[in-house]
């Protein structure tokens, strides 16, 4: 009687068939659902191609980041199926490197992890700041009414009743290339018209 494989020793063993019959039911999955796109087409006349977005990678701790790129590299990458990653390439880059340090040579450095995003990213964007961030914020906050302002400060005054000291710093803060992000941007507009409501309301 032999003696059972490892739990070490057994996945080794089956890590090709387990490594193919992953990719195998990815690319099985993937032709599913063109083909009932492809029903579904009162014409029949459309190519179809799945596309797959992944945001916020690079929130990710660095191993689980590169675990996912390498996951990407051996099992995802089939026929008819596209990926969009949206990342901080440089902090992708650094995980990278922090992943392989150890089978790198001490001169390697970002280089590294930015060829392997080379290698394993065919197209790649780089996106700029947004235009009129404050102003889309401030839209966003007061739907579906429309309001007059276009920036923060001008929104404090109308709440306030008026100027009042500090005001001119606002459009400075709000400049700041950091906060020149949609998501951050909505919170800082929602929050600040909460705190002047409230203000406000208790004079």
């Amino acid at each position: 009687m032999t003696e059972p494989q490892s739990q070490t020793n057994r996945s080794k063993s089956l890590w090709p068939f387990y490594r193919d019959d992953v990719k195998g039911k990815m690319a099985e999955l993937v032709e599913a659902i063109l083909d009932s796109a492809h029903e579904a087409d009162a014409t029949k006349q459309k190519q179809y191609r799945l596309v797959i977005f992944i945001d916020d990678l690079d929130r990710c701790s660095p191993e689980q980041m590169v675990r996912m790129f390498e996951w990407l590299k051996v099992h995802m990458l089939v026929e008819g199926c596209t990926y969009v990653l949206a990342l901080d390439h440089i902090a992708a880059a650094r995980a990278i490197v922090g992943r392989y340090r150890e089978y790198l040579s001490e001169d390697q450095d970002l280089a590294y992890g930015l060829r392997y995003l080379e290698k394993l990213i065919e197209v790649e964007y780089e996106l700029g700041i947004a235009r009129n961030v404050e102003q889309m914020a401030i839209r966003q906050v007061h739907l579906p009414h429309k309001v007059p302002y276009r920036r923060v400060s001008e929104m404090a005054q109308q709440l306030r009743g008026g100027d009042f000291p500090g005001v001119q710093q606002i459009d400075q803060l709000l400049s700041l290339r950091s906060l020149l992000v949609p998501r951050t941007m909505l919170k800082i507009v929602n929050r600040f018209k909460r705190v002047m409501e409230f203000i406000k309301n208790i004079r």
